[in-house]
């Protein structure tokens, strides 16, 4: 009876063992496979995309949403890094750690506000969500902006823009767990990481890496991928994240990506078989070399391209296997090599670009400058192949050595062709040997010609040039004009002034616009940082087609953290009510005797605050883009030339057609105290359009300003001087002339008559001197008689 007691006891401890180590494993539904355990750890910096867009807080409920499986996928959020938080659980001041619990945020940890720029910080994240989950992998991605392995990754708006660089994100692995073992993931959901040195630098600490190369969109990465990662493995998860990127991004912001999956543990191959082969290509780096190699590099494939915008800057990032193509009579042997060793370790790359390929590099060559400031002392700290750092440091002094042509003087010609006009410029055999890109520029403008304070609106340019073996540079103009339409709020159509645009070196157009007026469902006034409720954009149009028409490829916004349009801002032409076009004008500058390219003129001086030309259109209408012809006035040609050494300027400015054939009426006046001429030119500007042109020529060796001050058209006052006179004053030195002008429209039908009387004044705006009384001018013609000027 005892031995069965006994049986019975001991039967029923079995079977409370067996019941509890049932309890300890994980617990999944009936019917499912067998799962792989991960933890998710998302490093998510909001700086202004949060603080501005809500974008963080949008992915975080997109991972929310993505149905991951609660049983075996853990997520872990820090948040951080920005201004203010959609999210009212989710404090500016403070940084978070938080685990995703079904639809709300669990806080596993909360502190003080640290800078997500250092290394710490991200050593914060990695030791408490080991210590809180022990998983079969573990992922790590980064959110925020990129700026490549110079500008690292996560700037924080809360800490002057700090951003953990390369060193400082691999010192705060090495403060972790991850130091030894290693990630089986880490990515980066942010612009430009898709880089080889990048890759390199993490090679000891995951297996593997996705990143883009080129900028993201403000949609980022698809987070709904976290759905069923439980069931496959780690590559397998990583293609779908390349996949849902590429193929769910907005269309107007998702134009140009790419996305690649890396194998780290194949990146050493990579390194080895750059180091031989720049180092073989910088020992046989001579004269002669340089200059194609240069011509070379210019178009290859780059990316964070800024295109050389004044206020921005190029990241200096170009495709390996891009590069690679246009080296491709250089080493072949060792190229061969690099080629195999890349797509060894690339393991799943989709992009838009044809000459994306999923590995980029720092190759400085458009921003010299950011190079010798910090560049140099970034890529040094890097450690990276001594071969290919030497390469670059050597084409770098050879780029900035002084030139050995001379560019000064070149003076286009222009030819009347029966399509429009043929610009054309002879250059010399050594102009040639170190030309690497050229566009023709049309400008237009309303004051006289050779007047020193002649201002210039660009109005059309194009990459479309040819340069024969003999070195004639050439190019057509045919009066064409990038138009808008439009229609308004009332549904009529309506057409927007013509465009200052640039043609890119892909063919692509380039649009600068203001998108003011933000709608109030999409944010509240003073939500936005730049300016008010408005936003500098970029609209990239594609070439047009046989009926002139343009389409939208790509939307940019300026971006205050990192200085650049970038399409990851996610602001769309639909939030806003109006479109402003603008186009500053600018008065032609000189350096060296040489005239500077027009994003560097001076655009207005102590005493002028400079011209800007607007144009505008309702945003939430119909509206397309195409190219018209429309003739104009008095336009001037000139071309853009880019040489070896990254110098680029614009040759003198030549009249498209000669001004003598515009002038519809001309009649001089003179002062004698002081000695002034006062020349007055009635000139066609288009078949509806004609400005009269008022020009002073200064003969004393003292300076003057001068002003209309009143105008009479056809008996009746047409113009009065604002309260404010020197407003609309004009500075004309010793021996210098000066000008202003007046437009007649359609409105002004007939010009029989005009009277107008000019003000004087001592210097810069000082004591008024007199006027003029008025001056008498008798055009007696019709606005319609203008169409003749343009048969």
């Amino acid at each position: 009876m005892d031995r069965l007691l006994e049986g019975i006891i001991l039967m029923k401890r079995l079977i409370c063992c067996l019941m509890m180590l049932m309890l300890a494993l994980p617990f999944y539904p009936a019917g499912a496979e067998e799962k792989k355990s991960t933890t998710v750890m998302v490093y998510m910096c909001g700086s202004n995309l949060e603080s501005q867009y809500g974008l963080a807080t949008r992915d975080i409920a997109e991972m929310m949403g993505s149905g991951l499986d609660r049983f075996s996928t853990n997520v872990v959020i820090m948040t951080g890094g920005a201004s203010s938080w959609a999210s009212p659980s989710l404090p500016s001041d403070q940084v978070g750690i938080h685990q995703i619990r079904g639809n709300s945020l669990y806080t596993l940890w909360q502190g003080e506000q640290r800078s997500m720029g250092e290394g710490e910080t991200l050593a914060l994240l990695l030791n408490t969500a080991y210590e809180k989950f022990h998983t079969d992998q573990y992922v790590l991605i980064l959110w925020n902006h990129g700026g490549g392995p110079i500008q690292g990754v996560c700037w924080d708006e809360n800490f002057d823009k700090d951003s953990l660089q390369i060193p400082e994100l691999i010192a705060g692995i090495e403060k972790s767990p991850f130091k030894e073992r290693k990630l089986d993931l880490i990515g980066f959901d942010a612009c430009l990481m898709g880089s080889v040195e990048t890759a390199w630098q993490l090679s000891d600490y995951a297996e593997l890496m996705i990143a883009s190369e080129e900028t993201e969109p403000g949609g980022g990465w698809d987070y709904s991928f976290l759905g069923g990662m439980e069931k496959e493995e780690i590559t397998a998860t990583g293609r779908r994240i390349i996949d849902l990127y590429v193929d769910t991004a907005h269309q107007a912001q998702g134009a140009h990506l790419t996305l690649s999956m890396i194998d780290l543990s194949k990146v050493e191959g990579v390194v080895e078989g750059m180091d031989a082969y720049f180092s073989g290509l910088g020992r046989s780096m001579n004269e002669n070399g340089f200059q194609d190699l240069s011509n070379l590099r210019y178009y290859a494939q780059g990316f964070g391209r800024d295109w050389r915008v004044a206020e921005s800057t190029d990241y200096d990032l170009v495709d390996i296997t891009s590069l690679l193509d246009a080296y491709e009579d250089y080493q072949p042997a060792a190229a061969d090599d690099l080629r195999a060793a890349l797509q060894d370790a690339i393991v799943y790359h989709r992009g838009t670009y044809s000459e994306s390929f999923g590995l980029s590099a720092y190759f400085p060559y458009f921003n010299g400058q950011a190079y010798l400031e910090k560049g140099k002392a970034a890529y040094e700290k890097l450690n990276f192949c001594p071969g290919y750092t030497e390469f670059i440091d050597l084409f770098y002094r050879r780029m900035h050595a002084p030139g050995r042509v001379d560019w000064r003087g070149l003076m286009p010609s222009v030819t009347r062709e029966e399509e429009g006009f043929q610009i054309s410029l002879q250059l010399t055999q050594a102009q040639k040997e170190h030309l690497v890109s050229a566009r023709l520029v049309i400008f237009e403008s309303n004051f006289a010609p050779g007047s020193a304070n002649a201002y210039y609106d660009p109005v059309y340019a194009s990459a479309d040039t040819a340069l024969s073996a003999e070195g004639l540079l050439s190019a057509p103009y045919r009066d064409e004009r990038l138009i808008l339409q439009f229609t308004t709020e009332n549904g009529m159509s309506r057409q927007a002034e013509s465009l200052p645009f640039t043609v890119l070196d892909t063919g692509e157009y380039q649009v600068e616009f203001l998108a003011s007026n933000l709608i109030p469902e999409f944010g509240a006034a003073g939500d936005r940082d730049e300016p008010g409720v408005s936003h500098l954009m970029q609209a990239i149009l594609s070439p047009p087609d046989e009926a002139g028409k343009l389409q939208i490829r790509q939307i940019r916004a300026w971006d205050s953290m990192t200085n650049t349009f970038t399409s990851r801002m996610d602001d769309r032409i639909e939030n806003y009510q109006y479109l402003h076009f603008i186009s500053r004008l600018a008065m032609i500058t000189r350096q060296d005797d040489l005239i500077l390219p027009y994003w560097q003129w001076q655009k207005e001086t102590s005493y002028h605050p400079g011209f800007i030309n607007l144009s505008y259109a309702m945003a939430r209408s119909e509206w397309s883009f195409e190219m018209q012809r429309q003739p104009a006035d008095i336009q001037f040609a000139a071309f853009e030339i880019t040489d070896i050494y990254n110098r680029t300027f614009t040759t003198e400015l030549v009249p498209v057609r000669p001004v003598e054939e515009m002038i519809l009426y001309k009649k001089r006046f003179s002062l004698p105290n002081p000695r002034i001429d006062i020349n007055c030119y009635l000139v066609a500007c288009s078949t509806y359009q004609a400005n009269l042109i008022v020009e002073l020529t200064n003969h004393t060796d003292q300076t003057y300003s001068f002003a209309i001050t009143d105008q009479l058209l056809n008996g009746k006052e047409n113009y009065r001087a604002p309260d404010h006179p020197s407003l609309s004053q004009w500075v004309i030195g010793p021996g210098e002339k000066g000008s202003t002008f007046i437009k007649y429209g359609p409105e002004h039908s007939y010009l029989n008559e005009i009277s107008l009387s000019l003000s004087l004044y001592a210097g810069e705006g000082g004591a008024y001197l007199g006027s003029t009384g008025y001056l008498s001018l008798k055009p007696g013609m019709a606005i319609t008689q203008l169409q003749e000027r343009f048969r």
